[in-house]
């Protein structure tokens, strides 16, 4: 082969971009491969795989924007056909769901933060049209593309599908993270001084003023009625939530079993790493 500076630039540059794809898909794997797999009722409070089924959460439900379907995840993106782009398609607008949703299983239910999540195997729908927010018809085909003005592309999970994924699971009740005692005990008797009949109580002597002891005893009685809450609030059931956990280990969810999106992660990472070795081959010989 005859040397070329540029085409070694470009094929190195490829070698690493799929190197580094390549080890990312399969740190994916091997979260579900290394993680054991929990039930959300003796999940430990950590990095817990589980399995069951997604299921909607009560209130405003979540739908797709293009194809209307109620969900519990949803992805989208429409492209306008154009000739100023290589692929002949300009994305013009696209989202991803960050609403909470819920996994199942036989033993409970833990809501799911998507925010920050890798969401795999959910099989993508493609329709064409010429209007720029066009439902979906009834017969589908890459045929149809010819001569439309725009492409729709529509990824979604839902309600009641298998539903797989592995992060940071931690139940979170209402008295989780409260304020210092001394400003709840502030805010607390600020509120008490702003009703004269609360405060007649701790007026022992009926002066009509608050002296310091009486002062102390209301403060007393402040902490008393703080710490009776907090008592309440921990015996109160918590919500078990599946969040991105902050040491950066993979957060992923997706329908179907552990096993099917753990091979799948490793299919991705076998064809990246050929692909890089492939550029690697090219590069050296252009030298």
């Amino acid at each position: 082969m005859t040397p070329d500076p540029t085409v070694a630039m470009w094929a190195f540059g490829g070698a690493a971009l799929m190197a580094g794809g390549g080890v990312l898909q399969w740190r994916r794997a091997r979260a579900f491969e290394d993680t054991p797999t929990s039930k959300v009722r003796s999940a430990a409070q950590g990095y817990v795989e589980l399995s069951g089924h997604a299921r909607a959460l009560p209130g405003a439900p979540i739908v797709s924007p293009l194809s209307r379907r109620p969900c519990c995840w949803f992805q989208y993106r429409v492209q306008e056909r154009t000739t100023t782009q290589r692929s002949g398609w300009r994305t013009i607008d696209e989202g991803t769901s960050d609403a909470i949703f819920a996994l199942d299983d036989d033993t409970g239910r833990v809501v799911i933060d998507p925010a920050g999540a890798a969401v795999s195997d959910v099989p993508r729908t493609v329709w064409y049209g010429n209007e720029e927010n066009e439902q979906p018809p009834a017969l589908r085909s890459w045929l149809s593309g010819f001569g439309a003005h725009y492409r729709y592309s529509e990824r979604i999970i839902l309600d009641g599908q298998p539903l797989s994924a592995v992060g940071l699971f931690q139940t979170r009740r209402a008295g989780d993270d409260p304020p210092s005692l001394d400003a709840e005990m502030a805010d607390l008797l600020h509120r008490w001084k702003q009703d004269p009949r609360r405060m007649a109580r701790f007026d022992v002597n009926h002066d009509g003023t608050i002296s310091a002891q009486e002062w102390e005893q209301a403060r007393a009685a402040a902490r008393a009625e703080i710490l009776a809450e907090h008592r309440e609030e921990a015996q109160q059931p918590g919500i078990s939530m599946l969040v991105r956990p902050p040491d950066h280990r993979p957060f992923l969810f997706g329908p179907g079993s552990v096993h099917a999106l753990s091979q799948r992660y490793r299919r991705n990472a076998a064809l990246l790493s050929t692909a890089a070795l492939i550029c690697l081959f090219v590069g050296t010989r252009s030298i």
